[in-house]
């Protein structure tokens, strides 16, 4: 019987949402187009010459067998530091250069491969989500705060935490090293064909991507047009989209609390790894207290690397818009364009063939 009324008021909750959503839709337009017209900026101006290169690579390292080689090179510091078998090292590196889901993509295809056990899985899914230095350098840093040099120290900050993450997950939550009789996929291909799948594979992640992007600034916009304090629209931000609550937070609040944002991520990035965390069976309770610790110890390491390197506040830039040059001709971006209609082609023309 109480499993019956849970299942009925979970419906009824269900059906509310959809109506309130319908409702939003129809009667403010003009919000919802304003969000995606800036989501489509930033995934235009940010994320597609940033993270895609990165995801077309990860996903090349993988398919080519290049990760076998850096797991033999970096084999004996994975296993002490993080007690992750060296096929894991190509994942670790990649998830603090490359953008939020490279990592989670990366480990994901190690498990599939059977080259990590379920349960090393979910103890990379704990630290090998990270923001990359493209976008916290460069986005944040130098175009929204203009200082390189905060930039860094954010950078730092995450990675040390991430390291941190992985390095005190390993020595308390690993078992013993017990291999599963899963069989292992060995791949055979040729560098066109570990390139054409890789840009194919990267290409749908892209995709998937925006589409949370896309409809988290179309929630952000309508939360920017209710009537709260400039506090309570930054929190709910920073718990939403990353990129927004990173916007409304500068020129409000110091370089740690924008650190702490950055670490945890917000929901937007928790959803396109959302489908890589559940597979390995970690609970998603763990994951996010993770998520949580990560942006706390980043804001700690980021305020004693601001006490042995002090930044003046004037640097700070007290706009809440970034900055954009939506016609302007980016060479990263055009490249970004150039691999994605490359991986396409190669896709469909298979496809003909059949």
């Amino acid at each position: 019987m109480k499993n019956r009324i849970l299942k009925i008021l979970k419906s009824a909750l269900l059906v509310l949402f959809v109506a309130f959503c319908s409702y939003y839709l129809l009667s403010e337009p003009a919000v919802v187009s304003r969000g995606i017209k800036n989501a489509l900026a930033t995934v235009g101006g940010v994320l597609l010459p940033t993270l895609f290169p990165f995801m077309a690579l990860a996903c090349f390292i993988e398919n080519s067998g290049v990760s076998s080689f850096i797991g033999r090179a970096f084999s004996f510091p994975t296993r002490l530091l993080f007690r992750l078998p060296g096929e894991a090292s190509a994942a670790v590196i990649m998830s603090l250069v490359g953008g939020y889901p490279v990592g989670a993509r990366m480990t994901s295809q190690l498990f599939n491969d059977g080259k990590i056990t379920k349960e090393q899985a979910a103890r990379m899914y704990l630290f090998c989500i990270n923001a990359g230095p493209a976008f916290v350098i460069s986005t944040v840093g130098v175009s929204l705060l203009g200082s390189l040099r905060a930039g860094v120290i954010m950078f730092c900050s995450l990675t040390l935490s991430s390291l941190l993450t992985g390095f005190s997950a390993g020595f308390l939550f690993s078992k013993p090293v017990i291999k599963e009789k899963r069989e292992v996929k060995v791949f055979e291909k040729s560098v066109f064909e570990a390139f054409t799948k890789s840009a194919s594979q990267a290409t749908g992640g892209f995709l998937s991507v925006s589409s949370y992007v896309l409809v988290f600034s179309a929630i952000c916009e309508g939360i920017r047009a209710l009537p709260l304090s400039k506090n309570i629209t930054c929190f709910i931000f920073s718990f939403l989209e990353v990129t927004n609550g990173v916007m409304s937070a500068a020129g409000s609040f110091s370089l740690p609390v924008i650190t702490a944002i950055i670490g945890f991520g917000g929901l937007c990035v928790h959803f396109q790894v959302m489908s890589f965390v559940l597979e390995s069976g970690l609970k998603l309770r763990y994951f996010f207290v993770a998520r949580a610790v990560n942006g706390a110890l980043a804001s700690g390491i980021c305020r004693v690397l601001l006490y042995l390197f002090p930044i003046e506040l004037s640097v700070f830039s007290s706009t809440d818009k970034m900055v954009s040059a939506p016609y302007s001709i980016s060479l990263p971006c055009f490249v970004a364009f150039l691999l994605m209609s490359i991986s396409l082609i190669f896709d469909i023309a298979p496809r003909k063939k059949v």
